[in-house]
């Protein structure tokens, strides 16, 4: 009987060692709470990176496009000031900023009606055959405030 009871006890022990090891195995089938939220964290921080370069990105592209469209804008005002200038052989034209903020040649608004051209300064000296050419020259949504590019030329008859 010992022998049976040894042989019966036996196999509850071997079985019982066989439950107790398929308990203690760890489940690898997926990922713990503390792996997700380390992933998330990580993925976060990636993704706000990513988002600060691209957000920068776009008003640099803003900006660098409004500033662009300023000097084009500049430099055809004063192309037509300049031909316009020597057209007339030195003498004094009709020139003037208007109210809205844009540049008049001869009666002619001549420059881009987004543009704001207050505080430009125009100053012929008849005697001399000269024109002196202050062009303050900002993009009209912006206001005052903006930082204003600023060109200043002396046109001469005969040059």
């Amino acid at each position: 009987m010992d022998r049976t009871a040894k042989g019966k006890w036996g196999n509850a022990m071997k079985g019982g060692m066989d439950l107790r090891n398929r308990l203690t195995v760890k489940n690898e089938h997926g990922l713990t709470l503390v792996e997700t939220l380390a992933a998330l964290t990580i993925a976060v921080m990636i993704l706000g990176a990513v988002y600060g370069v691209l957000i920068n990105g776009m008003n640099a592209y803003s900006k660098q496009r409004a500033e662009t469209a300023v000097k084009q804008d500049a430099d055809v005002v004063m192309t037509t000031i300049t031909r316009t200038f020597y057209e007339q052989q030195g003498h004094p034209f009709p020139l003037d900023v208007s109210s809205e903020g844009r540049i008049v040649v001869n009666g002619q608004a001549i420059s881009a009606p987004d543009m704001d051209y207050n505080g430009s300064r125009f100053q012929f000296d008849a005697a001399r055959k000269t024109l002196e050419i202050t062009l303050v020259v900002r993009p009209s949504d912006r206001g005052p405030s903006e930082k204003a590019l600023r060109l200043v030329n002396t046109l001469y008859y005969p040059w």
